[in-house]
This record gives structure tokens, C-alpha cells and sequence, in this order.
């Protein structure tokens, strides 16, 4: 059933892998930014998640990779929450 995803920047921001399923309706903006970083994986169904496990279990050089990628692409957006509480503060009467 899709749902729309999770926040994929929370695992992103401690440098984890991230692995992500079909449906990132609900992130799409930050799921585009960590993929062009090369800071994430999707994955297609339960087989495809197994087969990806096995191999970043295989390959500790290519999760900590992820992982940096994942990290810096999610710290580039680090100040957005301060960011926006200025516009809105801007916006105030």
C-alpha cells in the first residue's frame, strides 16, 4: 500500500546508507537531491531490498560512500528551518 514514504534526511544527516522503497511521494524534493548526490538507493520490492542488503554487507567501503554522500547533500539544507522561520518573520506585520 503505498503511504508516501518517511524523511529520508533523518538517516541522511547521522551518515547512514539510505535505502529507499517505490513511493516517496511525500519527500520527493530531498529523495531527488540525496539520489544526484549518490547518497541513496532505491530499491524495487522486498527481493531487490534483500539483494541490496547482501551487498552493501559485502561492501563496507560502498555504505560508508553512501553514507558521506547522504550526509553532505542533507547538510547543504542544514539552515533551512532557519531559513524560513526568517521569511516568515519577514512576512510578519
Amino acid at each position: 500500500m503505498p503511504i508516501g514514504g518517511h524523511n529520508v534526511l533523518e538517516a541522511a544527516r547521522l551518515g547512514c546508507a539510505v535505502l529507499i522503497g517505490p513511493h516517496t511521494d511525500n519527500f520527493s524534493e530531498p529523495v531527488t537531491r540525496l539520489q544526484q548526490a549518490g547518497g541513496l538507493m532505491r530499491v524495487a520490492d522486498a527481493t531487490d531490498l534483500e539483494t541490496t542488503i547482501v551487498r552493501l554487507w559485502e561492501n563496507p567501503a560502498l555504505v560508508r560512500a553512501l553514507g558521506e554522500a547522504a550526509q553532505q547533500a542533507a547538510d547543504q539544507s542544514a539552515d533551512l528551518p532557519a531559513h524560513l522561520a526568517g521569511l516568515v518573520r519577514q512576512a510578519l506585520p
